[in-house]
């Protein structure tokens, strides 16, 4: 008796991992290390390519270049439990009386969250008025806002008056988010929004990074850096294993998100 062969839902989700760890794929070879025909791996790549997780070329499919994101208030309200580990873990590395800057994004609020319930001391630079909001919680905070030019569906500022002024500064932390993390690092969809968080990186002793593992194997538009110029990487679960190699040979630290309770 033969093994069974796997249900659509677990080649879709095999399909998935192969695409972010690899960042593209064989139809033949597919077929073979899961035991189905090839016209089998080609429906599910069709159905995947039409729900935008993928895209479909002569023989396979590669990562989905993203350009462009739900607004802020949407991503706020997906993946929530995944952020807030993210968040929490992220928070226990920053030092009390540490000077930070935050770029505005999903997952770097939940960061400002927690560090306004645990810290005591501390200065936040951010160009976001949402991270503005939830520093400001903690009246042991000094806060500085960026100006800029606003964008309200990302609640942030951007331009070369934001440029400028973090310039001004020198932080003891970065703290970023991105829209997708390649094998090449940080990515956004966004120009201005990779031009803040550069800067940031610039002017600040030990960077971090912040992503959910939603954004694994995502290409967006602009890359931010490498992962050379990354010292913490926080995520909610572990890193494809060739990403992860990656990213342990450019000498990042990688973190997963761990809930408080959890036993260390």
């Amino acid at each position: 008796m033969g093994l069974a062969k796997p249900k659509k839902k677990d080649r879709h989700e095999l399909i998935l991992r192969q695409i972010a760890e690899h960042a593209s794929i064989r139809i033949s070879l597919l077929a073979e290390q899961l035991g189905v025909t090839c016209e089998t791996i080609r429906r599910d790549i069709a159905e995947l390519n039409a729900s935008g997780l993928l895209s479909r070329t002569y023989g396979g499919a590669t990562v989905r270049p993203v350009t462009s994101e739900a607004a802020l208030s949407v991503r706020q309200n997906v993946r929530v439990a995944e952020r807030n580990l993210i968040g929490g873990t992220a928070a226990g590395l920053v030092a009390d009386g540490a000077v930070v800057m935050i770029d505005g994004g999903s997952t770097t609020c939940q960061v400002a969250r927690h560090l306004a319930q645990r810290a005591r001391d501390l200065t936040i630079i951010t160009n976001s008025t949402a991270i503005a909001a939830a520093a400001a919680a903690n009246s042991g905070f000094r806060v500085r806002l960026c100006p800029g030019l606003y964008d309200g569906s990302e609640a942030l500022v951007t331009g070369e008056e934001t440029i400028e002024y973090l310039a001004r500064f020198n932080a003891h932390r970065a703290i970023i988010g991105a829209s997708g993390l390649g094998q090449n690092g940080p990515c956004d969809v966004s120009p201005g929004q990779a031009a803040v968080k550069r800067a940031m990186l610039r002017q600040s002793d030990r960077s971090m990074l912040v992503v959910d593992a939603s954004k694994f194997g995502v290409s967006a538009v602009e890359r931010v850096c490498g992962f050379d110029a990354i010292d913490d990487l926080v995520v909610d679960r572990p890193l494809p294993a060739e990403l992860a190699r990656i990213v342990q040979v450019a000498g990042a630290r990688i973190h997963i998100g761990r809930d408080a309770a959890d036993p260390v």
